[in-house]
């Protein structure tokens, strides 16, 4: 079979998968219940669960653009951080996304106060809003496949009165990130084997 592809961006089309990730990511960005900048946010947080360097620079980028600054960034990228080291403590997150620090909970005697405090602090309005970080954790906890966290989290978002609108979108931008990672990686496979 003769390769008749003549550079990356070829791939979206001449490649029936790549062109499905397309129709699945495209118009997905614009402005609608969530801004287009807070939606590169949320997937900035989900680029950085899922490991996929390109998904975090492209996505870290059209933040910029739409007026996200480096404050919004890292922000929003420490999420993945807290999911990482507070994993099901997380069940705990009061509505206004503070952990207790109760030592009476089983899980307590496993995460130390310094790291309470962080995962406090981390989870703070700065920059980011309470609403778009409960979407982010929501995000990061759907790719990891933390149900009961999904279900605690769409608790808390219910109970914050993100609509449900928002909650689909940002959920979306999950569904394409998970498989942006892919997209990604066949780029980088096409163009090594192109050498």
């Amino acid at each position: 079979m003769t390769n008749t592809i003549a550079k990356v961006t070829d791939l979206d089309k001449t490649q029936h998968h790549t062109k499905n990730f397309r129709t699945l990511s495209t118009d997905s960005w614009h402005d609608g219940s969530i801004t287009s900048r807070d939606k590169h946010l949320i997937a900035v947080a989900i680029a950085q669960a899922t490991n996929c360097k390109h998904c975090l620079l492209h996505h870290a980028h059209a933040a910029k653009q739409d007026g996200a600054t480096f404050d919004h960034i890292a922000e929003i990228s420490y999420l993945t951080g807290i999911v990482n080291i507070a994993g099901e403590r997380l069940l705990e997150l009061t509505d206004g996304l503070t952990l207790p620090d109760d030592s009476s909970v089983p899980l307590a005697r496993y995460t130390s106060t310094k790291v309470i405090d962080y995962i406090n602090q981390q989870l703070k309005e700065s920059f980011i809003t309470l609403n778009i970080k409960i979407l982010a954790l929501l995000g990061i906890a759907k790719y990891k496949g933390n149900t009961s966290l999904v279900e605690h989290l769409l608790t808390l978002a219910k109970n914050n009165q993100i609509h449900e609108n928002e909650i689909n979108e940002a959920l979306l931008v999950v569904d394409i990130l998970s498989t942006g990672i892919i997209y990604s990686n066949n780029q980088d496979i096409y163009q090594y084997l192109s050498k």
